[in-house]
């Protein structure tokens, strides 16, 4: 894969940029309340006049009439997940400052995991983000590593494949996902904290495989055409008609921002569809895998009747149009 090919896969999903939130680094305006949207959508937004983003993330953060046009579609009735203790723990040596890492690398496990386990799984280019790495950094280095942590988790045909090495290579993906993401901490590239290793292992072994097998197609890392419209945007799983987002967080709790980024994602499906998906997007839902749960919404459960379309309608008028770089 020459460099053009790389970008042009690079700028589907999230990237960054000096004036928007980046990865999984917390933004100042996020979990921050805001002024309800009341009862009626607000006027789309001028064009000319948004900041930039890099990605559906900071598209949010820097945007906070998107963020209460979508709060204002949000069902309140909607159903809530029922959590109970923890199936994996936090880890012994686990610092805050892991939690960034050890989302990513669990994402890069699980959907290694699940393209490997399911044969609908449908091939997408799950390590462009961590290749994108050489652009920033020795590239010998990166091409090395990064192919030697795929051949790795290439191997996965079950959750009997998935042991230590396998967690370890799912953590050195997510180091240079983190650096070609952010453009910070190459230092931290390629070595794994033994920490995160023994929690990302110990996530996987929590995962109720079944609930996650296919009937038609699954595909880990959906992209979206109409991604460049937000600067860049990357889900975690589809499973047919559902799409999930994975959450290795330890808060019991569905996060409003979570929430909004999937019915960005949503949203952005509705605008121009995800590559290889047969089916339109019917079901939405986080995996909590610490407490092994995953929790879904049917479309319409999760939104007040009617707004919906309008919701689209709203985002259609107020996004820019698609960069000829994300075709």
């Amino acid at each position: 894969m020459n460099r053009a090919e790389l970008q042009r896969l690079f700028s589907r999903y999230r990237v960054q940029v000096p004036s928007a939130p980046v990865g999984w680094e917390r933004s100042a305006s996020q979990g921050r309340r805001h002024k309800p949207a009341g009862d009626v959508l607000a006027e789309p937004l001028a064009k000319e006049a948004q900041g930039r983003a890099g990605s559906l993330t900071s598209y949010l953060a820097l945007n906070p009439v998107a963020r209460q046009a979508i709060d204002y579609a949000l069902n309140p009735q909607r159903s809530r997940p029922v959590f109970g203790e923890m199936v994996q723990p936090l880890p012994d040596g686990y610092s805050a400052g892991m939690a960034g890492l050890i989302g990513t690398s669990f994402d890069y496990a699980l959907r290694y995991l699940l393209a490997g386990t399911y044969a609908q799984a449908v091939w997408t280019p799950l390590t462009v983000p961590a290749r994108y790495a050489v652009f920033q950094m020795d590239r010998e280095r990166v091409l090395a590593e990064v192919g030697e942590a795929c051949a790795m988790l290439e191997q996965i045909t079950g959750l009997s494949d998935f042991g230590p090495e396998q967690a370890r290579a799912a953590t050195v993906l997510a180091s240079y996902d983190v650096v070609a993401r952010t453009g910070r901490f190459q230092e931290l590239a390629g070595p794994a904290s033994e920490v995160v290793q023994r929690d990302v292992l110990g996530l996987i072994q929590a995962v109720p495989l079944e609930r996650f097998r296919p009937e038609r197609h699954l595909i880990a890392g959906p992209l979206f055409a109409a991604a460049g419209r937000v600067g860049g945007a990357d889900a975690d799983l589809l499973i047919d008609d559902t799409l999930i987002e994975v959450k290795a967080t330890r808060k019991p709790s569905v996060e409003l921002q979570h929430l909004r980024q999937l019915v960005g994602y949503l949203v952005l499906e509705r605008l121009g569809g995800i590559d290889h998906a047969e089916v339109p997007v019917r079901r939405v839902g986080f995996y909590y895998a610490r407490y092994g749960v995953l929790h879904t919404w049917t479309v319409p459960e999760l939104f007040r009747p009617g707004t919906l379309p309008r919701l689209v309608g709203w985002f259609d008028d107020s996004l820019p149009s698609r960069p000829a770089e994300a075709h």
